[in-house]
């Protein structure tokens, strides 16, 4: 995609992700995205709300791509002590690798 063609900036709340380690480190977030049903339901571009089957809550993720690097944010609060994208950010990632829904492509810088 041209960079003509991008949505404006990430929001600057928006974390850098690293799914590539994630997935080598085998982390527990991957692992649960990988094992875990997930519902997940766009709700507006870059936006998806992300529900495991093991779980009564909802949470809100927020992802994007410069088309090479990620960024995002989930509202649960495994989210807020995390040192790497979550369960909810990883089975949205995931499901973006699988062609079932799309990243939008925003400018990271």
């Amino acid at each position: 995609m041209s960079s003509d063609s991008r949505r404006p900036a990430a929001s600057i709340d928006e974390d850098r992700l690293d799914f590539e380690a994630a997935e080598q480190a085998m982390t527990s977030s991957w692992e649960r995205a990988l094992e875990g049903a997930a519902e997940i339901e766009p709700m507006q571009p870059g936006e998806y709300a992300v529900q495991f089957d093991t779980s009564d809550r909802t949470h809100v993720v927020r992802l994007t791509s410069d088309g090479t690097a990620y960024a995002g944010h989930c509202t649960g609060p495994g989210y807020q002590y995390h040192d790497g994208p979550c369960a909810h950010l990883c089975a949205v990632y995931q499901r973006s690798l699988e062609g079932v829904l799309e990243v939008p492509e925003v400018d990271l810088r």
